[in-house]
């Protein structure tokens, strides 16, 4: 029997629904999670306060390792100010 090709929505539906959770999210994803639009991230980004971002192939990918990591940071710049 032939596999049907999965989408990319389809395919993380599928991991959701088996448990698997999410290693990795695309920039618009990141931005969903955090409430934030792409202009901010953007300009984030370009102060150098923007997660760590990870090239693949002609992807760019936010881990979930960078996420907590800004996420610590933001925090404490938060705290800090």
């Amino acid at each position: 029997m032939a596999r049907k090709n999965l989408t990319k929505p389809q395919a993380a539906a599928m991991l959701q629904i088996a448990g698997i959770p999410r290693k990795s999210f695309s920039i618009p994803e990141f931005c969903a999670r955090h409430g934030i639009g792409l202009t901010l991230y953007r300009t984030l980004r370009k102060e150098g306060k923007g997660p760590k971002e990870k090239h693949v192939g002609d992807r760019v990918i936010i881990t979930q390792e960078a996420e907590t990591e800004w996420e610590r940071l933001d925090v404490v710049e938060t705290e800090t100010t």
